[in-house]
């Protein structure tokens, strides 16, 4: 996201997380596996969006588990829970 490549080169003290998810379609490993891929493109998008490198300190999957929609059972709570998440590691 152009946006949060932006606040990032304003802000460049400021650090990220990425979390990768996945909805509880098919095998929690390959979930896994895919989730950390998920949370890697971001991460690369940002960068080549001109965030700095050093300020995303994690990409991590996590699969299925961490559900924002726990019945996933239609697919509207299914793509809620296809996602990348971040959460800020320092100001």
């Amino acid at each position: 996201d152009k946006n949060l490549a932006a606040t990032l080169k304003n802000f460049p003290a400021a650090a990220i997380k990425l979390g990768g998810y996945t909805d509880n379609t098919g095998d929690a490993a390959i979930n896994k596996k895919l989730s950390g891929e998920r949370a890697k493109i971001v991460s690369k998008e940002l960068i080549a969006a001109g965030a700095a490198a050093k300020q995303i300190v994690e990409a991590e999957g996590y699969g299925q588990e961490f559900p924002v929609c726990e019945a996933n059972d239609t697919p509207e709570c299914k793509a809620q829970n296809r996602r990348v998440d971040l959460k800020v590691a320092a100001k």
